[in-house]
């Protein structure tokens, strides 16, 4: 689904404004619209209060109220300047609107605004936001200072990406679209930025098999990962091409073959006879390792650069990266290769990812919560994964089944997107079988690999 960014949302409201829709209108019309959903959400005879703000928000809330006090429905609406009242206020609800503040906001909270929302947030009640929890930067996630915490967002139109990244998907609850407050066909001009990714379109990426198919069909995988000492970077990264179809996996490790019989030892020569190519992981920061990524830039191939490979990325400034090529950074790793902190990075996960594909040329994957995807043009949410993939040797994992997608003949840009959503649906899998959070090991993700990939297709 293509989701509305911050400024494509405000764009939205200011063409159809200039199209020749009053301002009114659409104000009547999302407040509308918005209460229909409330009083599908909660128990004909609730107590409903709402708090509305001094903007277009407060506004569609002060419309929502009236329509469902028409309906019968007990409401009660507290506008913004009237707070410290709600603060001292005593009287009970069943059910708590959040109309405070939209998407436009772009301040801290003042200590009183935090305070009330404090208070929202620890009373008993259905909490309903309209279009976004007051106090959740609607772009990158991020807190004005304290977050509305939600059971219910009706959000206009289409989600924000701010839902799905940082705070977001922690204070959203279920999302729900208010449809039909903006003519569609505007709303699909406006939306073609931040795409997000879902598990219908997963689906058909799955590479399939005939009954005729054999091992050729899988391709064939190089996985340049590991030391002598240190071949677990290379074990887990090389079984998960396996595991998710690579008919012949090479390693430059030869320890690999000891627990690995069925893999294949590199012979250092050329790439002629590969599919795709995963370098990094535990190979190390040297000048082998860059004279190895000259000689794939050379190359047509699909590469898959991780870990080690991008900080020597990081001192090759006049690198030239062909766009079919994969770079699968944490903020950290994508630090050094764009000028900006981990820190900030993490506070505009969508910037950052944005700027990194823009300087390399290629495509990019910011891994995280969530991970976000960039192409040409487009950014990528993938709304899969949790802080149970917080262990090293995870993201080994991730980078072989993107290797191993690629030699199977799916694009670059769907064997990233594919390969994160799977791994991330692992970790979801892991959590929602009652496993504890703390628990997931890299090899167990190689482990349940095949369920997730059967449930994925089925």
């Amino acid at each position: 689904m293509w989701l509305l960014s911050k400024n494509e949302a405000k764009q939205l409201d200011l063409d159809a404004i200039a199209s020749g829709i009053a301002e009114l209108d659409l104000i009547q019309s999302a407040g509308v619209k918005s209460a229909v959903l409330i009083s599908r959400l909660i128990p004909t005879d609730a107590k409903i209060l709402v708090l509305c703000g001094p903007g277009h928000n407060g506004a569609d809330g002060v419309v929502a109220a009236a329509e469902l006090s028409r309906w019968a429905f007990s409401v009660d609406v507290i506008e913004f300047k009237d707070l410290a009242g709600f603060l001292s206020s005593e009287k009970s609800y069943d059910v708590f609107v959040d109309a405070l503040f939209g998407i436009g906001l772009a301040r801290h909270f003042d200590s009183l605004t935090v305070l009330a929302i404090a208070k929202l947030n620890s009373l008993s009640g259905i909490k309903i936001a309209l279009d976004t929890p007051s106090g959740l930067d609607v772009q990158t996630g991020n807190s004005w200072g304290a977050i509305f915490k939600a059971d219910h967002t009706l959000t206009i139109e289409r989600p924000k990406p701010g839902f799905y990244l940082n705070l977001g998907p922690e204070h959203c609850g279920k999302i729900h679209l208010v449809r039909g407050v903006f003519d569609s066909h505007l709303v699909k001009r406006h939306a073609h930025s931040v795409f997000l990714l879902s598990r219908k379109l997963v689906k058909r990426w799955i590479p399939s098999r005939k009954a005729s198919d054999n091992k050729t069909r899988g391709g064939k995988t190089l996985i340049l990962a590991g030391q002598p000492q240190m071949p677990g970077a290379a074990l887990l990264a090389s079984t998960a091409a396996a595991r998710v179809g690579a008919g012949y996996v090479y390693v430059s490790e030869k320890e690999i073959l000891r627990t690995r019989p069925e893999f294949l030892l590199w012979d250092q020569k050329d790439f002629s006879k590969f599919s795709s190519v995963l370098i990094g992981p535990g190979f190390g920061v040297n000048e082998k390792t860059a004279n190895i990524m000259q000689r794939l830039s050379e190359t047509s191939l699909p590469v898959v650069a991780d870990a080690d490979a991008l900080s020597v990325l990081s001192q090759m400034s006049d690198f030239s990266i062909p766009e079919n090529w994969i770079l699968t950074p944490h903020a950290g790793e994508l630090s050094r290769l764009i000028d900006l902190s981990a820190k900030e990075i993490e506070s505009d996960r969508l910037q950052a990812v944005h700027l990194a594909q823009k300087k390399w040329g290629c495509i990019v994957v910011l891994k995280g919560f969530h991970t976000v995807v960039a192409a040409k043009n487009v950014s990528l949410i993938v709304p899969t994964g949790n802080a149970a993939l917080g262990k090293a040797g995870s993201g080994d994992v991730l980078a072989g089944m993107i290797a191993g997608f690629l030699a199977q003949g799916l694009s670059s840009e769907r064997s990233a997107l594919h390969g994160c959503y799977v791994h991330g649906s692992m970790a979801d899998h892991w959590l929602a079988s009652g496993k504890d959070i703390l628990s997931l090991q890299p090899s167990d993700l190689l482990e349940q690999l095949p369920t997730t990939l059967a449930k994925l297709r089925g």
